[in-house]
Formats: C-alpha cells, structure tokens, sequence
C-alpha cells in the first residue's frame, strides 16, 4: 500500500505511465511560495471511475506520463494571502464535467 500523507517538504503522486503498466509512486517537491489566491491540499481520497479504467486498459488513448484520477477530496494545509476567509478544512472538487 502507499503512503500517501504528506510530509511538510515532499508530497507524493501515483503516475500512470501507459496501459497495463505498474503505476509509479513519485515524490516531489512542495513550495512554501504559492500564488495569492492558491491554496494547497492535501488529497486524503482520489476516485477511481469508468474513464481511468478505460485508459488504465488502453481503450481510450491518454498522453502520460500523467496521474490519474479527478474527484478528489482533501484537507486545505495552506492558503494565499489574498484569501481572507477559510470557513472549511475539508473540500472536494473535480477537474472535468463528465466522466467519459
């Protein structure tokens, strides 16, 4: 299993890098300057749906090295300073309209 919590200097990511390969856990840096409006979140819970499991088996072409997975749910561990307001720790977001 991986660990994926992050430490304050290193975060890490599950890369998939082409049908039926192993994913690859990677870790990079974390920056302490993020824009004004930025915030950085830990993602605690990535879905798996229809369309990773389609590209995962090369039924739909994907460019990769690429990490996929697109409803996240994650604690907020930092925020810019333009951001006055922080009313939640927790948030959930997603980066398409529509599976496919």
């Amino acid at each position: 299993m991986y660990d994926l919590f992050m430490n304050s200097d290193m975060g890490d990511a599950i890369i998939f890098n082409g049908p039926k390969l192993p994913l690859e856990k990677k870790e990079f840096p974390l920056y302490d300057d993020i824009g004004d409006d930025d915030a950085v979140v830990e993602i605690t819970l990535s879905t798996v749906c229809g369309s990773d499991v389609h590209t995962w088996l090369g039924h739909r072409p994907f460019p990769t090295p690429c990490i996929l997975g697109h409803e996240m749910v994650g604690k907020i561990i930092s925020i810019g300073n333009r951001i006055t307001n922080d009313f939640i720790d927790w948030i959930y977001w997603t980066n398409i309209i529509i599976c496919l």
